[in-house]
């Protein structure tokens, strides 16, 4: 059975620095059975957990805000680059729909299916691209390196960081589906999973459940100290886009303001926001860090909330994907349809424009000029399929004969052969 005067020993220990083992030693020598030395320890870090709190808001923003004081240099080079790699892709994407044009005006066709290649390689590379920039700027925040040296040193380190934050998303994605609460609870558990991947090396699950353990106890107090951050810099943004509104009533240098705050806005959310928002979630990781040093294991429920939330994550994925997929055959099967059964049709239709044309040489002695003539005395079918330019009509002889062919396979024809009279044309 434990009593306060052991929890108070094991408190007095550690705070003298003493390791867990060596106070279990001791506790042992002294006549301590083990299960009451677990249970102690047990509540001594709940007892410490719940009287340790987090330093003050204007205490975070002000540690944050002399962070990005020190490094707004190195981390404005590691956006700036960013932002050519980015400006890069788009203009690898245009020159390759050049190509796709030329290619295209070459073989007389539209080649749209590179065209969905083109646009899947250009979000596979934005994708690449802010994966490398993300860490690289995070890696600075946390590490303090230089521009060149942040993207050199991870540079191998994307494609982990790309899969941690695919996880993360599709565990809060899963956790909004099982009625969005669970949603917001894991997206404040996953809030220091990219430092953890860059500081503590570990990747994947192991880092969602480690930033679980370090929320733990602490979901609202870190709930409410990580709001600040998006509320202020939201509520900067809103006054750069009321200052593009107000433009309006400049007259005549609407134009220039207008452009001015646009250029102002853009670097804003470009420049400082990415930077300012990883120094304070860097700030706010150190701290729930620093009062986490004691190990404890990731419950049983906390796994089975993250799994179950990255199954639903995966689920909506696969099931997305399965839409597109279906959607695409769809409009795949659709189109072979309108390419199959009109010209299925037009060949029925060709034998009854032949008798619509037979009719019209019968009454008038020549056939028309222009396949339209045969309009009045023509069926429906025939009208749509003459209306809608579904033959390449030509008289032969002076009108005693004619070829009528398919417009989509002009090698399918029919060609009149009545004997050619010597007299003159008679009127229509």
């Amino acid at each position: 059975m434990i009593t306060d005067e052991l929890i108070d020993f094991i408190h007095e220990q550690r705070k003298r620095g003493k390791a867990k083992a060596e106070i279990v030693s001791l506790l042992s020598r002294a006549g301590w059975h083990q299960l009451d030395i677990e249970e102690a320890f047990s509540e001594t870090d709940r007892k410490r957990r719940t009287t340790q709190t987090l330093p003050p808001v204007d205490v975070l923003v002000g540690e944050a805000l002399a962070l990005y004081q020190t490094e707004y240099k190195r981390l404005s080079g590691i956006l700036f680059i960013a932002f050519l790699m980015r400006i890069g892709s788009f203009g690898l994407a245009f020159a390759g729909l050049i190509f796709i044009g030329l290619f295209g005006v070459i073989v007389n066709t539209s080649p749209a299916w590179l065209i969905v290649v083109l646009l899947l390689l250009l979000g596979g590379l934005l994708l690449f691209v802010g994966s490398w920039s993300d860490i690289a700027l995070l890696t600075s925040i946390s590490q303090k390196t230089r521009v060149w040296e942040s993207y050199r040193k991870t540079r191998l380190q994307i494609f982990p960081f790309l899969w941690l934050t695919i996880l993360s998303s599709l565990a809060t994605l899963g956790g909004m589906f099982l009625l969005i609460i669970p949603g917001i609870i894991i997206s404040v558990w996953l809030l220091f999973i990219q430092f953890i991947y860059i500081n503590e090396g570990k990747s994947g699950v192991a880092a969602l459940y480690q930033s679980r353990e370090y929320v733990r106890g602490r979901w609202g107090e870190v709930a409410g100290k990580f709001i600040v951050m998006p509320i202020v810099l939201g509520a900067i943004s809103i006054l750069f886009y009321v200052g593009i509104s107000l433009t309006d009533f400049l007259g005549s240098h609407k134009l220039l303001f207008n452009g001015l705050f646009s250029i102002l806005a853009y670097l804003f959310s470009t420049l400082i926001v990415p930077a300012f928002a990883g120094a304070y979630t860097y700030t706010l990781y150190k701290h729930v860090k620093r009062q986490n040093i004691l190990p404890r294991g990731t419950t049983k429920r906390s796994k089975w909330l993250l799994g179950g939330s990255l199954a639903a994550g995966f689920a909506i994925l696969f099931l997305i994907v399965g839409i597109i997929y279906g959607a695409i055959v769809t409009l795949k099967s659709g189109k072979m349809l309108t390419e199959i059964l009109p010209y299925q049709t037009s060949r029925e239709t060709l034998t009854l424009v032949q008798a619509d044309l037979a009719t019209y040489y019968n009454r008038h002695g020549l056939y028309p000029d222009y396949l339209v003539q045969v309009l009045p005395a023509a069926g429906q079918a025939d009208r749509n399929a003459i209306s809608q330019g579904m033959f390449l009509y030509t008289t032969l002889d002076g009108g005693q004969n004619y070829k009528l062919c398919l417009q989509r396979e002009q090698s399918v024809c029919l060609v009149s052969h009545q004997p050619v009279k010597t007299k003159s044309r008679q009127l229509q």
